[in-house]
C-alpha cells in the first residue's frame, strides 16, 4: 500500500470581512480588493449579506467550535399615531369640523436592526414643523396644530443598506344619518330641512355610503330617509336581489317657490341641501326616501355607489 501524504491545510489569509489590517477593508465588514499597480483591470468588491461568528466551546480534552450563522435581516419599521383635540383622543374617521391640535408619534423597528439605525426623517402633509431626528429617537409629538382635513405622517429609517418607511393618516368624515319621517319629506315645508336632519335617529360618522346596511322599520305614515355628504355621489340600495325602492329628494326653486320633489324640470333651479352636523361644519347633503311607508322587520337593505 502506497504511503499516504499528509499536506497541512491552506487558509486564506484575508478572509473578507475578518481581517481588521486590510488595506481595502472599509470601516464596515464590506471588503474592496484593488488590482495590483499595473496591472489593470477592476475593483472587486465583496458585499457583506451575513455575519458569522465562531463560538469556542473547547474543553480540557477537545478543541470544539461552533460557528455561528446570521443572515442580514431588512429595516422593518411601524408607526402608531394620536390624534388629540383638546387634549381628547379620536379616532378615524373623525367628524368634520373638529380640530386636531396634537399627533402624538411613536415608532418601532424589527430587533435585528433596532440599534443600528443612522438615519430617520418624520413627515406630514400638513403645515406642521417637522422634527431633527438622531438615529436613536422613537418619539415625537406634533403640537400647536390646526387640522382641520385629512393628512399623513410617514417614518422612514435607514441602517445606511436598507430601509423602511411606515405611515398613518388622520382621516375625517361626516355622517350618514338614518331614521324616518312623518309626514313624507315631499308634503313638508323646505324650511324644515335642517330639522328633518337632525331627527334622523340614527347617525355614523363615514366616509362613504358604501357598504352600510340597515333595516328599515316605522309606521304606516312613517317614510325611512337616508341622508349623507353629496360629495359622496348617488347610491343603489339593494333588498335581497331586489334594487331600487328609494328615491332621491331634491330641494328645487319652481315657479318662484321652492319645493321638495322627486324628479326635476327643465325650468327648475336645483338648490343645495346645506346641512350642519352640529360640530360647526356645513356642507351640501343628498337625501334620499322610501317610496313607500315603512314597514317593521323587513330584511336588511345594503347601500353602494351608484
Amino acid at each position: 500500500m502506497a504511503d499516504k501524504t499528509w499536506q497541512t491545510p491552506q487558509y486564506s489569509p484575508n478572509p473578507p470581512g475578518t481581517n481588521p489590517n486590510c488595506g481595502g477593508c472599509n470601516q464596515g465588514l464590506n471588503i474592496i480588493i484593488t488590482p495590483e499597480v499595473g496591472a489593470g483591470g477592476k475593483n472587486t468588491e465583496l458585499i457583506e449579506g451575513f455575519s458569522i461568528g465562531i463560538n469556542d466551546l473547547s474543553d480540557i480534552n477537545t478543541d470544539r467550535f461552533e460557528i455561528s450563522y446570521a443572515p442580514y435581516v431588512d429595516v422593518q419599521v411601524s408607526l402608531n399615531t394620536t390624534f388629540r383635540a383638546a387634549s381628547i383622543d379620536k379616532t378615524n374617521p373623525i367628524l368634520k369640523g373638529t380640530v386636531i391640535d396634537e399627533v402624538v408619534c411613536s415608532w418601532a423597528y424589527n430587533a435585528e436592526r433596532d440599534g443600528d439605525i443612522s438615519s430617520q426623517t418624520l413627515s406630514n402633509t400638513g403645515a406642521g414643523q417637522d422634527p431633527v431626528l438622531i438615529g436613536t429617537d422613537r418619539s415625537y409629538t406634533y403640537q400647536s396644530l390646526n387640522i382641520t382635513d385629512d393628512e399623513t405622517i410617514t417614518i422612514l429609517g435607514s441602517d445606511g443598506r436598507s430601509q423602511d418607511s411606515d405611515q398613518d393618516a388622520i382621516t375625517f368624515g361626516n355622517y350618514l344619518a338614518f331614521g324616518v319621517s312623518s309626514p313624507s319629506m315631499l308634503f313638508r315645508p323646505t324650511t324644515e330641512l335642517q330639522a328633518i336632519f337632525d331627527a334622523l335617529a340614527t347617525k355614523t360618522i363615514r366616509t362613504t355610503q358604501a357598504g352600510y346596511s340597515f333595516n328599515a322599520f316605522g309606521t304606516d305614515q312613517e317614510y325611512v330617509v337616508i341622508a349623507y355628504p353629496a360629495s359622496w355621489g348617488e347610491s343603489q340600495f339593494v333588498k335581497d336581489s331586489f334594487v331600487g325602492g328609494y328615491n332621491r329628494i331634491y330641494l328645487v326653486n319652481r315657479l318662484g317657490s321652492p319645493i321638495f320633489t322627486t324628479e326635476v324640470l327643465q325650468d327648475d333651479v336645483l338648490q343645495d341641501m346645506n346641512i350642519s352636523n352640529g360640530n360647526g361644519h356645513t356642507e351640501p347633503f343628498i337625501f334620499y326616501q322610501s317610496e313607500y311607508p315603512a314597514r317593521t322587520g323587513e330584511k336588511p337593505t345594503v347601500m353602494s355607489k351608484k
